[in-house]
């Protein structure tokens, strides 16, 4: 008796789940691949290394001496995204999807000065690399008058998480009452941060058959990132090693012998202070900005 009851209800439960799928779309569950080309705003990192590459070259005319070389700005090429679709209700799913973007470059400046047998060298290496994660609601709605084309909208959290590395070599020679003087110092440092933030996308979807869909849209996404910390490694010619932990800060200093003040994105175990230093607060980076993505979504 027991053993008929048990059998009879998974009939049941079986008949009843068939019944109930044979009414649900086809298009529960979908996987997309998107090709994103990115628009960030300019960061903390870029106004740093403009300002820096316009320090040097007033130090250079500020000592009559020769100039070679720049810092440049880091570019973000476009980076494949993967996504995925739960529908929960006609029209309306759950949207999941993550990228990856990085970006890296390094440049030297070097300064020479006849008088003294003055050179300065200075090396810098920046490395960013982010991981943006996205979750939210979409919407789609086919086209009354071609149905084959749809209008998808979604709105969510935007979640990234961000590295960001500098490594410098910084090295001074000079004549001192006839003797060859020799300063330098390296610094190897290691960020990393965190936050929250919204998106919002609109676009356009052809699916020539069921199971299959070409589309693009726009995105635009609001998130600024900043309390980054890690660790600072330091060295320099008195013999000196040491490792520190460290926040990242963005500042404007003047230096010595100049008139004006330049930014500054440094990694430091408190916060920096001065007679010649204003305007300190933590660094900020900005990955927000719109995108443009083409894309194909499978169905399933």
């Amino acid at each position: 008796m027991k053993n008929k009851t048990i059998r009879s209800l998974a009939l049941g439960i079986i008949f009843f789940l068939t019944l109930s799928l044979s009414y649900l779309p086809a298009e529960k569950i979908s996987f997309q691949v998107n090709y994103c080309f990115p628009s960030f705003p300019v960061n903390d990192l870029d106004q740093w290394l403009t300002s820096y590459n316009q320090l040097w070259q007033d130090w250079a005319a500020s000592k009559k001496g020769s100039l070679n070389g720049q810092f440049p700005t880091l570019q973000y090429s476009p980076s494949l995204e993967m996504g995925l679709r739960i529908a929960i209700l006609p029209g309306f799913s759950l949207a999941f999807s993550g990228s990856h973007f990085s970006s890296q470059a390094e440049g030297q400046v070097q300064f020479l000065k006849t008088e003294n047998n003055q050179t300065e060298t200075h090396f810098l290496r920046n490395q960013v690399s982010f991981l943006p994660l996205k979750i939210g609601f979409n919407y789609r709605q086919a086209l009354p008058f071609f149905q084959p084309l749809a209008v998808n909208i979604s709105l969510g959290r935007h979640i990234i998480f961000i590295s960001y590395k500098k490594y410098e070599e910084y090295e001074a020679r000079f004549d001192v009452l006839g003797k060859e003087f020799l300063y330098w110092f390296n610094k190897d440092c290691s960020y990393r941060s965190e936050s929250l933030g919204y998106f919002a996308e609109l676009g356009l979807e052809y699916s020539p058959f069921r199971f299959f869909s070409i589309f693009a849209s726009l995105e635009q996404i609001w998130n600024s990132t900043d309390g980054f910390k890690g660790t600072l490694n330091y060295s320099d010619y008195t013999g000196e090693n040491r490792t520190d932990k460290a926040s990242l800060y963005f500042y404007e200093s003047k230096p010595g012998n100049l008139s004006q003040y330049y930014r500054f994105l440094q990694g430091a175990k408190k916060r920096p202070s001065g007679e010649n230093i204003r305007d300190v607060r933590q660094a900020i980076f900005n990955f927000g900005g719109f995108s443009f993505k083409i894309g194909l979504r499978f169905n399933f």
